[in-house]
């Protein structure tokens, strides 16, 4: 699994589309892309969570699978959806 690296953030709602989620996330990339080990990076988000799932799409993140009722908050339940993006 060494080749692989799981990337995650949180963004408090006054720093919502703000351009500063992408700023990071495209950092985080091109580290990832200069990095000789790593191949593949990947993360979890609420399936719900349409202003982070624009992002990581927006980014070339990729969906690779969905965790039915994953999360629970406040007796609701949400699916935990993992993508990918390779970096090589």
């Amino acid at each position: 699994m060494e080749h692989t690296a799981v990337i995650g953030m949180g963004m408090l709602k006054e720093w919502r589309n703000t351009g500063l989620g992408t700023a990071l996330l495209k950092l985080a990339i091109e580290w990832a892309k200069e990095n000789p080990i790593l191949e593949l990076l990947w993360l979890q988000v609420y399936s719900d969570n349409e202003l982070g799932l624009g992002l990581y799409r927006k980014m070339g993140f990729e969906k690779n699978g969905i965790l039915k009722n994953f999360f629970k908050r406040e007796e609701k339940y949400f699916d935990n959806l993992t993508m990918t993006l390779s970096v090589k």
